[in-house]
C-alpha cells in the first residue's frame, strides 16, 4: 500500500521489471461472435458429461455472442440450462503466459470447461464481470471452451428467486475475452482517496494475478500522481 498527499489527481502505477523479466504487455482477444449453442431441455448435459466431452455430437446451432436465448423465437420461456461452445487458438509464444477468460456477464449461473476440464464457476450474480484462470488447461493449437449456463430461479442468485420485475434472459449476454499476461501482471489497483486540500491522502492497494510469481526483492512499483481535469497537469507525487 502506498500513501501520499494529493488533491483531484490521477494515479498511475509504474510496474518496473528487473533484467530477465519480459516486458511484453497483455493481450486481450475477443471471443465474442459465433458460438455453438445447445438447449438442454431434458437436463441430461450433466449426466452425459457435456462439459467434458463437448457439444460436437449434440443438436445445436450457431448464435452470436453477446446472446440472450430468451430473445430467440420459441425460447421466450426457457428457464433452465443451456450450453455454449467455441474454439480459440494458442500459439507457442502465448503458451508461456497466464491465460484467463473474461466474462463481462453471464446470467446467472455459469460453469466453464476448457479442453474437457472444469476451469471454474460463477454463481448467483448474472450482471458482474468475472475472470477464470485457464492456464493449467490450455495447449498450443486449437482449444475448446464450453460454458454451462443456468437461468433457473434459485435461493442463491441475486435477486432472490423470482423477486424482480425484468426479463429473466439467460445467456452469455455480454462480451467474452481471452486475456493473456505475463505471470507477474497486476490484477487490480484500488485507490481510496481522502480529499482535504493540501493534506489529502491517496491509499493505493495493488493486487497481482499470481502472488507466488512476485519476488519483492526484484520487483518495484512506483506511484506517479498528476493533476486531472484542470488547466494544468502538474506532477503532484512520485
Amino acid at each position: 500500500m502506498v500513501t501520499s498527499k494529493a488533491t483531484r489527481v490521477l494515479v498511475l502505477i509504474l510496474f518496473l521489471l528487473p533484467p530477465g523479466y519480459s516486458s511484453t504487455g497483455r493481450e486481450k482477444i475477443s471471443l465474442s461472435g459465433t458460438w455453438n449453442f445447445c438447449v438442454d431441455s431434458l437436463s441430461i448435459g450433466d449426466l452425459d458429461y457435456w462439459g467434458n466431452h463437448g457439444l460436437d455430437e449434440k443438436p445445436s446451432n450457431n448464435v452470436i455472442v453477446p446472446h440472450a436465448w430468451n430473445a430467440d423465437k420459441g425460447l421466450e420461456r426457457c428457464w433452465g440450462v443451456c450450453w455454449y461452445q467455441r474454439t480459440f487458438e494458442i500459439s507457442s509464444n502465448q503458451f508461456s503466459k497466464t491465460a484467463r477468460l473474461q466474462f463481462d456477464a453471464v446470467y446467472h449461473d455459469a460453469i466453464i470447461y476448457v479442453n474437457g476440464n472444469k476451469a471454474g464457476e460463477h454463481y448467483g450474480s448474472g450482471y458482474t464481470r468475472f475472470f477464470i484462470d485457464i492456464t493449467p488447461y490450455i495447449k498450443v493449437g486449437t482449444n475448446i471452451v464450453t460454458v454451462r449456463v443456468d437461468n433457473s430461479p434459485s435461493r442463491s442468485n441475486i435477486p432472490f428467486q423470482k423477486s424482480y420485475d425484468w426479463a429473466n434472459d439467460g445467456g452469455l449476454f455480454r462480451n467474452v475475452y481471452l486475456v493473456l499476461t505475463q505471470p507477474q501482471a497486476i490484477q487490480n489497483i484500488h485507490v481510496t482517496a481522502e480529499p482535504n486540500e493540501k493534506t489529502g491522502v491517496a491509499k493505493i492497494k495493488v493486487s497481482f494475478i499470481d502472488i507466488s510469481k512476485i519476488h519483492s526483492s526484484k520487483i518495484k512499483l512506483n506511484a506517479l500522481i498528476v493533476e486531472e481535469n484542470q488547466t494544468t497537469s502538474k506532477q503532484v507525487f512520485k
